[in-house]
């Protein structure tokens, strides 16, 4: 089996959402904490995984994928839950984690 992976230390707003997102599936990741405190990403082998150097990271097996928004939307089509049964439900879907990412979050984090 492959070993499944997040990059990524558990106070980071963005880890924290793939961190929810795995327990909604039921979904246990291996953790490897990097970022903040922690230090890590300006490590070669961090960067040969995430040249962006931002957490959060997922890796399963040889792929790999940063971005939390793209993780969360990743793990839910592969666990088939979350994204509902049509493409009209997965639109709306879609629809609210871009609101959140792009209407909600940016005010509220600054």
């Amino acid at each position: 089996m492959t070993e499944v992976g997040l990059w990524g230390r558990g106070s980071s707003t963005n880890v924290q959402k793939v961190l929810w997102t795995c327990s909604l599936i039921g979904l246990e990741p291996k953790r490897k904490i990097v970022g903040g405190e922690f230090g890590g990403l300006g490590d070669d082998a961090f960067i040969a995984l995430n040249p962006n150097q931002t957490i959060p990271v997922w890796q399963d097996g040889d792929f790999v994928l940063w971005e939390s928004q793209a993780i969360m939307r990743h793990l839910a089509r592969q666990s088939g839950l979350l994204y509902g049964r049509s493409a009209t439900e997965a639109a709306y879907v879609d629809a609210w984690l871009d609101w959140f990412a792009q209407v909600f979050w940016p005010p509220v984090r600054l």
